[in-house]
């Protein structure tokens, strides 16, 4: 379910926001869309990383396991791909805070995704 969620934001993201929607927001909303693209691709990079040492420690991984770790890889790279594209359109924002970038390194997945909709 969430991987279809974080599909769809990069559809829209590609698709229907254009760079000048990012003028018609405030510098301080400009700088927490580009934080949360920043967010989103680290946590693509990490969840990567994470299903490579997964598929290392599998010495003879099920078909199930074999399909759960292909979903998870489509999800890091739908969640890197939507975060890529809010840093496209956000890339003339101010440089995110260290506070807020904390801050959405702590938010849930869900709330993430809440965000990175608002900005498209």
């Amino acid at each position: 379910m969430m991987k279809f969620a974080v599909a769809a934001i990069a559809v829209l993201a590609f698709g229907a926001a254009l760079p000048g929607s990012a003028l018609a927001r405030t510098d301080a909303e400009n700088m927490r869309c580009r934080a949360v693209g920043e967010t989103m691709v680290k946590m693509g990079d990490t969840l990567k990383e994470t299903i490579g040492l997964l598929r290392e420690g599998m010495t003879s991984p099920s078909a199930e396991d074999t399909e759960t770790l292909q979903q998870m890889d489509e999800l890091a790279a739908s969640t890197k791909s939507v975060g890529e594209a809010l840093g496209e359109i956000y890339k003339a924002a101010p440089t995110p805070t260290p506070a807020l970038m904390e801050e959405l390194n702590t938010t849930g997945m869900d709330d993430l995704i809440k965000q990175a909709e608002a900005c498209v």
